[in-house]
């Protein structure tokens, strides 16, 4: 099954918003803040640039509007690459995050099925 670039970012929020709660990484909170697809009536991120950021990313994996569910997760970590320099000067709010920590913290939700089940359920929500 594919996602649209939009759900992907969906689902990326969601995985991303379950780490912040359950895996104490307060340190996500900016970019969670900004990449939030439910501020806005349009469902793309509040902060616009982050949006364009999410796109480039989806399409340097896979240029067809949409992502395959074992894309979402690569996009996800070519995103947080893409944007930590950006955080890193909210090192002192505890904005700043390391990729590869985040990641490290993704394995038990890929693992125990918890990203597959959020795929499934976002694709079929909009079908």
């Amino acid at each position: 099954m594919n996602l649209s670039y939009q759900q992907a970012l969906w689902a990326a929020f969601t995985i991303l918003d379950k780490l912040y709660d359950e895996q104490d990484c307060k340190n996500l909170r900016f970019i969670l803040s900004e990449m939030s697809p439910f501020t806005f009536k349009d469902r793309i991120c509040a902060d616009p640039a982050l949006w364009e950021s999410w796109l480039e990313c989806s399409k340097n994996v896979n240029n067809s509007g949409s992502l395959e569910f074992e894309q979402v997760m690569p996009t996800l970590i070519e995103f947080l690459k893409a944007n930590e320099a950006e955080y890193s000067c909210l090192e002192k709010d505890g904005g700043s995050y390391s990729t590869d920590d985040i990641n490290k913290k993704l394995l038990p939700y890929l693992e125990n099925g918890y990203c597959d089940s959020l795929l499934n359920k976002i694709a079929n929500h909009d079908s």
